[in-house]
This record gives structure tokens, sequence and C-alpha cells, in this order.
């Protein structure tokens, strides 16, 4: 049948379908490559930070590790040790800025003294026991108080914060 077009001449006249959806698919599976990627390298430096923050101070004994979380947590909000302060100097400036915690921050700086400079054995499982219920108290204190001026929200200063 001559008069019958050529199957390959038909397909010449008929237009492709666009194939833009395919295009943004691949776009949007390298999208979610690329978020996936930086969430796994975020999630990756917060734990090397955590372990450089934190991590190092398992190796210490309950007293030791105790009383350096205060310390550095002290330290994120402006408050940290100065390096001619005692320990105990230390807490009593802390005391006062973190009225309401200020017995926990003596208690933490207490038991610390005890275990550093009067030996192991003067450290009394009571005073050790007594500093880890201050820390996780006044640890709660002090991260709220932490977001809080991260996120601007100070409470206004008083006399004491000025000091």
């Amino acid at each position: 049948m001559p008069d019958d077009p050529d199957l390959t001449e038909l397909a010449d006249l008929i237009e492709p379908p666009p194939t833009a959806g395919a295009g943004g698919l691949a776009a949007g599976f390298i999208f979610i490559r690329v978020v996936l990627g930086l969430a796994g390298i975020s999630i990756i430096a917060l734990i090397v930070a955590w372990y450089q923050w934190w991590g190092r101070l398992g190796r210490l004994q309950a007293p030791q590790s105790t009383y350096h979380k205060m310390a550095r947590l002290a330290s994120l909000l402006g408050m940290g040790p100065s390096s001619s302060d005692t320990p105990l100097e230390f807490a009593k400036q802390l005391a006062q800025r973190l009225e309401p915690q200020g017995d926990d921050v003596m208690k933490v700086a207490r038991a610390y003294v005890l275990f550093v400079y009067g030996g192991q054995q003067s450290a009394r499982l009571a005073d050790i026991g007594a500093s880890n219920q201050a820390w996780r108290r006044l640890r709660w204190a002090m991260l709220r108080r932490f977001l809080r001026g991260w996120m601007g929200l100070r409470k206004p200063k008083t006399a004491t914060d000025s000091t």
C-alpha cells in the first residue's frame, strides 16, 4: 500500500511530551540529598562539640566534674571564674549573681574544695551526694537563664547583676 504513511514519518510528526516533570523530580532528589547531608554534618558537629565541652569531664570524679561543669556553664553566662579566683571566691561571686541558687553553688564548690584540697577521704559521701543534688537543680536554672539571654528574654538587671 503505497498511500499508507510510514510509521516512522508519523512518529516524527508527533511532538514528544514535555519532560520538565522528570527534571523537577531529579532536582527534588538533589535538594533532599543536600539537606540530609547538611543535617548529618550538623549532627556530627554537635556530637564533637558536646564531647569537647562535656565528654572530657567524664574522666574526673564526681566533685571535680560537677564543679567544672558549673564553671563552664557559668562561662557561657558571662559569669565564669577569672584566672586568679580560688574555687570558693568564684563560687561566692556566682552565688551572689544567681541569688536563688546561691546555696546550690556553694554546695558544689565546698564538695570540690574538700575533695581536691582536703583529700578524697575528707570529702564525705553526704557532701558529694548533696553536691550532686545541688548540681541537678543548678544546671537547669543556669540553662534556663542562658536560653532566656540567647532568645533575648533577659530579666531586667538587678543591683547584684551590675557589680
